[in-house]
């Protein structure tokens, strides 16, 4: 059965990542099967990112905007991950979610920027990306604003000329496109990419930068 996962800062969770992530079970309850669990998994404090908001805000905007989506009673955020007091990379993430999970099809939820990031041998080591795709597979939605203007056409073609062939059929993309997820907008005020509750959340505890 499907399993989703979405990770990243999530500083803070938009309407954007909610909707991607509803658009990601319909999508893979039609190819896979029903949807069993979803995973979200927020990075730790620990990440090396100055603008991060601490991880106890994060989690609690995440529970605010999932309360008001379908997906509420079928998500659990990962705190394996979040509460860690030292940053993991993606592929040890990946790899103890598969432990608890040994005989489910787990799908990293993503945009095709994560794709074309993999693509970069000075972004992500090699080693990283194979022993992510030891454990999971990707789904990923297109972004066409967040992987420097490359269509979700031209990174099919560029991953036929990477070592990322080899692992075609753990690749699954769709020509969807992923709607404004901008946390940074969000911080700098912009509050129509925020669910209310977290908008209001934000601005009771002083998180907005303006």
């Amino acid at each position: 059965m499907p399993i989703l996962v979405l990770n990243g800062s999530l500083n803070p969770i938009t309407l954007g990542h909610v909707k991607l992530l509803e658009n990601a079970k319909t999508l893979a309850e039609r190819l896979f099967g029903p949807v069993t669990k979803i995973y979200v998994s927020p990075t730790c404090d620990a990440y090396p990112y100055k603008s991060l908001l601490p991880a106890f805000h994060r989690i609690a905007m995440i529970n605010l905007a999932l309360s008001s989506s379908p997906l509420n009673n079928l998500t659990e955020i990962n705190t394996d991950e979040v509460l860690s007091p030292t940053f993991s990379p993606t592929y040890q993430v990946m790899k103890s979610l598969k432990q608890k999970h040994p005989t489910d099809q787990i799908l990293l939820v993503c945009g095709t920027d994560l794709i074309n990031g993999m693509l970069n041998r000075n972004y992500w080591p090699e080693f990283n990306v194979r022993s992510i795709f030891n454990e999971i597979e990707l789904l990923c939605f297109n972004r066409p604003n967040g992987n420097g203007s490359i269509s979700a056409e031209k990174i099919v073609q560029n991953i036929k000329n990477d070592f990322l062939k080899e692992f075609e059929a753990k690749i699954h993309i769709t020509e969807e496109i992923i709607g404004e997820m901008s946390s940074s907008a969000a911080r700098e005020g912009r509050t129509d990419f925020l669910d209310e509750k977290v908008a209001q959340y934000m601005k009771e505890n002083g998180l907005c930068q303006k």
